[in-house]
């Protein structure tokens, strides 16, 4: 059943000029109030006592939250709904949908921040935003992956869940978003039917970016203080065989699900382990079946030094550690052995000639040594033991910033269980030739995959 416009927004204006909204949804007795400033829920009875007093203004599928702008010396609200979408596959807890078009609804009565919306909304309607809308009974959460599922805990600080901060005011109020609002991602997400000997099964991959470090290609590298890498992302396959098939099996012929989508990438467990960290997205992979789900989930991201690069054309950019070397170690690990560490990247830059590298002198890392979480800190925390395979290239600026990140995970505390892997992928995948993946780096990958599981619940599935 395909997903209607089930929110309509009502609205009148005060006499002192300030706007009065009503939210209210399909199915739903009660309503939203949004007025001077404030959010209150109005139980049936109270809503049918003024919504006579006020006027349709639009039909929306879903409301992403209140955005709140500063604008000179004043702040400005606006409800974002959701005016378009389309549907990209139903799995069974939920249909996803890939969002098109979007609206901002003033919440006063000027808002003359026309340029800034435009920018948003151009932004939310470039098709790389996606909400589930969950089965009866279902609580399935989009943002989250297959082992997370339910967990309350991980509402809150999750990395994926793009339009947090829009939910904050209505929570503020004491509102119920799961009941009012939508929960959505960015990335991409695919599904397609796929067959397991005779028996047919839905495969989904949804690849997650990370809002923690978001920005453009070239302007957003490395890491920042609080240890979150650009570019991270979180990819997860989700085969959905018939009821009684066993899931984890279906992993061993999933491998072979390819989106069309560029950019996406689906590796199935027998081609690479479940967790992957060489600069940065995250690749979750499950299979649903009629009574469970199993979950595969990899990681990439970019690498995890402090480092740029500046330049207007492509082909210009070139590589440049900004900040001192020493003072990379504190955000990719808070234990490292210092002195002979700075001795070593400090020699780095030598042997490459051309200016395509600048490497600078920067703060000692006693004074960076109380930042925040770090990046391998997190990583161990989030989704635990790591295997990196790192793709950087032996030449150019490449090579200072793989010398780097290799000297840096064998001067932390993590070198003892966190193998690297080398893969120059632009010289062994030139152009397009990915056998090499299979001959070359799946032998040593194979070392690895005792280290790591699949995800799995469900009653055809045996307890380990």
């Amino acid at each position: 059943m395909a997903l209607s416009k089930g929110l309509r927004l009502l609205g009148r204006l005060e006499a002192s000029g300030e706007s009065s909204i009503l939210l209210e949804a399909r199915g739903r007795g009660d309503c939203l109030l949004f007025e001077a400033g404030t959010v209150a829920t109005l139980a049936p009875e109270e809503k049918e006592v003024i919504k006579g007093q006020y006027g349709k203004l639009t039909d929306a599928y879903g409301c992403l939250g209140e955005l709140r702008l500063k604008s000179g010396g004043t702040s400005l609200s606006f409800l974002v709904l959701v005016t378009g979408c389309t549907s990209v596959g139903r799995i069974p807890e939920a249909e996803i949908y890939k969002i098109t078009a979007t609206d901002f609804y003033p919440l006063q009565e000027e808002a003359k921040e026309e340029d800034r919306l435009t920018a948003l909304r151009k932004i939310l309607n470039s098709g790389v935003f996606y909400f589930s809308w969950p089965s009866d009974g279902s609580c399935f959460d989009l943002t989250v992956r297959a082992q997370k599922q339910g967990d309350d805990s991980s509402e809150w600080g999750n990395s994926f869940f793009w339009n947090q901060l829009l939910h904050v005011p209505l929570r503020q109020h004491q509102v119920r978003c799961c009941d009012w609002l939508l929960k959505v991602i960015c990335g991409v997400v695919a599904v397609r039917t796929v067959y397991a000997s005779h028996k047919q099964a839905k495969a989904c991959l949804v690849s997650r970016i990370s809002c923690e470090r978001a920005g453009a290609r070239f302007h957003t590298r490395g890491v920042n203080d609080d240890g979150h890498v650009s570019n991270f992302v979180e990819t997860e396959q989700i085969p959905s065989p018939a009821r009684g098939l066993n899931p984890v099996p279906m992993f061993c012929g999933a491998g072979g699900f390819r989106p069309e989508r560029e950019g996406v990438t689906a590796l199935g467990p027998r081609t690479l382990p479940p967790l992957l960290h060489g600069t940065s997205p995250l690749c979750d992979q499950m299979i649903y079946t009629g009574d469970g789900v199993s979950s595969f989930v990899q990681i990439r991201g970019s690498v995890p030094l402090f480092w740029e690069q500046p330049g207007l054309q492509v082909g210009s950019h070139h590589l440049r550690l900004n900040r001192g070397l020493e003072a990379n170690a504190p955000a990719f690990d808070s234990a490292f052995r210092g002195e002979q560490l700075v001795q070593d990247l400090q020699c780095l830059a030598g042997p490459l000639k051309g200016g395509t590298v600048s490497v600078c002198r920067g703060d000692m890392a006693s004074r960076v040594a109380l930042l925040c979480c770090r990046h391998m800190v997190l990583l161990k925390e989030q989704y635990g033991k790591q295997v990196v395979v790192n793709l950087l290239g032996s030449r150019g600026g490449e090579e200072v910033l793989n010398r780097a990140f290799k000297k840096l995970l064998w001067a932390s505390c993590h070198a003892g269980d966190t193998p690297m892997i080398n893969f120059d992928f632009h010289q062994f995948a030139k152009g397009g030739k990915l056998e090499k993946l299979e001959n070359l780096l799946r032998p040593q990958l194979k070392l690895h995959w005792d280290d790591f599981d699949v995800f799995a619940r469900g009653k055809n599935v045996s307890p380990r």
